[in-house]
């Protein structure tokens, strides 16, 4: 749809009659809602893309040749009754001799050199309209990855412009919603040709975390491409390569298909501040009635790149848990045995969570003399906890009044939440009096989403996966998305990022993607989309 965008931009007045013409005849226009009007003529009827690239007749040429062979035949403009009824037995008596020829196995005569070199060059131009597709999608990713959303101060309006120029581009009508002022949810919408059933959700996140330039090889907001392929930028992995991959992915679907509407009403949601916890993103929008006027019955959203052959598709997350342990005493000469001090308060709480983190982590050694090792667990599976800050302490020969530890903590879903708090407050109590511990954060979310064989969405989704002879594995995401927004409102989410064979990288120095993994990806997608978006009523 992008190239009559653009015409009707370009053409003269005089010409405009002749473009709408077309567009009623063979497109439909575009409604407010993004989906089309029917046009006359269906596009399954008359595009012959898929016939031309694997080498089939286009479905016009026999009805062409007839037409023409009829006419030389006549070689009159008003013939006889009897002229008419002798030319159609001489027309008949040419196909049963053609029929007759073929049941032989006589070969049939080649076309015309004229013809196959008309053939020819068509098909050069159709190939290397997926290689032009392949350059624009790479050209895209790497025009998102220039975009500067870096927090604490991401460029969203920016971003939100290249967003809205990019949906009218491939024809889908792009809106805004601003939970909080300055920080809007880009949203694109393609109508399904039922809009009653429950729609899909692509979406993606638009900021990213901050970089040390100094530490990077490339600028990372410069989006290099080495000779190896390479594409240096921060969020190449996390996540503007997957928010492009489904643009992309609609792209092409949509050239093949002759912008056909999918069964069900895509939406592509691109969401601020998922990097600082959402607070005034995804955590707000759930809570809106535009959110619940999309309809959603799936989504999509971001996993992690693999470092294997298989791909890594997450079902649930785990909790983030950010713990503040303040451990009060008396304070004192560092020259004397104080007793009730802060220090040995500190000491027992790091004990007891580095012993648990200890046991934890041999969950997952691969050591046949570690009873407690399983092959099969990831590290999704077990609960992970790190000190990460310690306040306390005026100068080096004054005992301090407190200590203050602080702890991430990354709970598994499968694991009894009860039970921890019960776990941490114990600890507090015995490392002394008036040790007390609060939550900085504390994620609740315990859904999972179902990866059962009679789950109709994961079916959709694992099945175009195997179509593309994709290897996976079913895993726990080990840090927190925006996904868990939508599954705490009851709706099945799955985390998949596209990237095998690729070092991770978020958050870290040096982040990139090859571009062969990223169009991989993008046909990935060409497969899921469809699966999803075409899934009927159940």
């Amino acid at each position: 749809m992008a190239p009559i965008i653009a015409l009707d931009m370009a053409l003269p007045d005089q010409l405009t009659p002749v473009l709408d013409w077309f567009i009623m005849n063979y497109t439909g226009r575009i409604k407010h809602d993004g989906s089309r009007t029917r046009p006359r003529f269906d596009p399954n009827i008359w595009s012959v893309y898929t016939r031309t690239l694997q080498g089939d007749d286009r479905t016009n040429n026999h009805s062409e040749a007839a037409n023409r062979r009829l006419q030389c035949a006549f070689a009159c403009s008003h013939p006889s009754i009897w002229h008419f009824i002798d030319l159609l037995r001489k027309d008949q008596k040419l196909s049963d001799d053609d029929f007759a020829k073929c049941s032989t196995g006589q070969e049939p005569p080649q076309k015309a050199k004229k013809y196959r070199e008309a053939d020819r060059r068509i098909l050069t131009m159709m190939q290397s309209a997926e290689e032009t597709m392949a350059l624009v999608a790479v050209t895209k990713f790497r025009d998102y990855l220039r975009i500067n959303t870096e927090q604490p101060n991401p460029d969203y309006h920016k971003c939100r412009d290249f967003l809205f120029t990019y949906a009218t581009e491939l024809g889908f009508m792009p809106w805004e919603y601003e939970c909080v002022p300055g920080k809007p949810m880009v949203g694109m919408t393609y109508a399904g040709s039922d809009q009653t059933l429950p729609s899909l959700l692509l979406y993606s996140h638009t900021d990213v975390v901050p970089t040390f330039p100094e530490h990077w090889t490339y600028p990372p907001y410069e989006a290099f491409k080495d000779i190896d392929g390479n594409i240096f930028g921060r969020g190449a992995q996390d996540m503007k390569c997957v928010g492009i991959q489904y643009m992309e992915a609609l792209r092409e679907i949509l050239f093949e298909n002759g912008q056909k509407p999918f069964l069900r009403t895509v939406h592509i949601l691109w969401g601020p501040d998922e990097e600082i916890g959402s607070h005034d993103g995804m955590e707000k929008f759930v809570h809106t009635d535009k959110f619940r006027s999309l309809n959603i019955g799936f989504a999509l959203d971001e996993g992690l790149a693999s470092e294997t052959d298989s791909y890594s598709v997450f079902y649930g997350e785990r909790c983030a848990w950010w713990l503040k342990i303040t451990c009060p005493g008396a304070p004192g000469h560092g020259s004397r045995f104080v007793e009730n001090t802060a220090g040995p308060k500190l000491t027992s709480i790091l004990a007891n969570f580095n012993a648990f983190r200890e046991r934890q982590r041999h969950l997952l050694l691969a050591d046949p003399n570690l009873l407690l090792a399983d092959p099969n667990l990831r590290l999704g599976d077990v609960t992970s906890v790190n000190l990460t800050k310690i306040e306390g302490g005026v100068q080096t020969n004054v005992i301090p009044a407190q200590f203050v530890a602080y702890f991430d903590m990354r709970v598994t879903p499968t694991d009894d939440f009860q039970q921890m708090e019960a776990m941490i407050a114990k600890w507090c109590k015995e490392a002394g009096p008036d040790v007390t511990f609060e939550f900085v954060q504390k994620g609740m979310c315990k859904s999972l989403t179902s990866t059962d064989a009679s789950s109709p969405w994961w079916h959709a989704f694992s099945s175009a996966l195997s179509e593309e002879k994709c290897a996976f594995s079913k895993e726990i995401f080990i840090g927190g998305t925006d996904a868990r927004f939508l599954r705490e409102k009851g709706i099945p989410a799955i985390g998949f990022s596209p990237m095998n064979n690729t070092p991770i990288l978020l958050h870290d120095h040096n982040e990139f993607l090859n571009e062969g993994v990223f169009l991989r990806g993008v046909k990935i997608y060409t497969k899921i989309i469809p699966r999803l978006a075409n899934l009927p009523s159940f």
